[in-house]
């Protein structure tokens, strides 16, 4: 297994789930023999690791690009987050107006197309 990253869900958990302690005996014994390195457990039960190479691969380049692909999927994620409450505020200020002075603005909002 050199060189390969390997996600191994439902490592860890409640013991009512059963696929933990069979998942949790074959990742270990791996881990035991020394075909795979570990590499943390995240959120979720989700163990990491890989082969001895795969751990040393990252290099600047890789993390570079993994924190640039990080930022740009926070800015959409905020952008549509603002994109939401912008409607939301508009959708409240509508309904809270008089309805000659909100179809006025809607006029406005959606003009007729020619």
């Amino acid at each position: 297994m050199d060189g390969c990253w390997v996600i191994i869900d439902d490592y860890a958990g409640p013991g009512s789930n059963i696929k933990v302690p069979a998942t949790k005996a074959g990742v270990d014994g791996l881990v035991a023999t020394g075909s795979l390195e570990p590499l943390g457990l995240y959120g979720w039960s989700t163990w990491s690791g890989g082969g001895e190479k795969a751990i040393n691969m990252a290099s600047g380049v890789d993390i570079t690009v993994w924190i640039i692909s990080a930022l740009l999927a926070i800015g959409v994620g905020w952008s549509r987050y603002a994109k939401w409450k912008t409607r939301e505020k508009l959708v409240r200020e509508l309904a809270a107006m008089d309805p000659e002075r909100r179809e006025k603005v809607l006029s406005r909002l959606n003009p007729s197309w020619p």
